[in-house]
């Protein structure tokens, strides 16, 4: 089954975590990914772009998994960097995925609904949901929301490192 989705690109990928366990990891083991040919400001340019360069920060990292009490734990390196993270209830899948440029978090998956934020230094960018891009725009969070999210970008992964004895 997996040679089956080294046929798609990277962007497709993104988009159907779901069926890959969620991970941002997933395509640490993927063909490389192709680079958008569109250059407008166009939504779904926007999403492709967005969609290559999350492909492009995990492309050939070395993967580290672990389990502990039902809960998978992963993590990503390029050059000992840590480049993605995640943790996710092993049986459910359900769970949060962190990507990472040069220490900080530049994209957070919440892998139950399909929402992908991504960050500009330490603020929301943008978010979307990766399940149901039928609207054809970017949502824009309330206050309160903007909050939580540029709260697990600033510390939400460290459950996860602690997992792998990084501080």
């Amino acid at each position: 089954m997996f040679s089956f989705w080294q046929s798609f690109t990277a962007a497709t990928l993104l988009s159907s975590a779901v069926l890959l366990n969620n991970t941002p990891l997933a395509f640490a083991q993927e063909e490389p990914p192709v680079a958008p040919a569109c250059t407008d400001n166009s939504y779904k340019c926007l999403q492709s772009k967005e969609q290559y360069r999350l492909a492009k920060i995990t492309e050939g990292c070395a993967e580290q998994k672990k389990e502990v009490k039902g809960i998978t734990y992963e993590l990503c390196r390029i050059n000992g960097k840590v480049v993605s993270a995640s943790e996710s209830i092993t049986e459910a899948g359900d769970g949060i995925g962190y990507w990472f440029e040069k220490g900080q978090v530049v994209a957070i998956r919440y892998f139950h609904d399909g929402t992908l934020v991504t960050f500009a230094g330490s603020k929301v960018k943008t978010v979307r949901n990766v399940y149901d891009d039928s609207n054809g725009r970017f949502e824009k969070p309330n206050a309160a929301a903007r909050m939580q999210f540029e709260t697990a970008a600033a510390r939400g992964y460290r459950s996860i490192f602690k997992v792998f004895g990084i501080r």
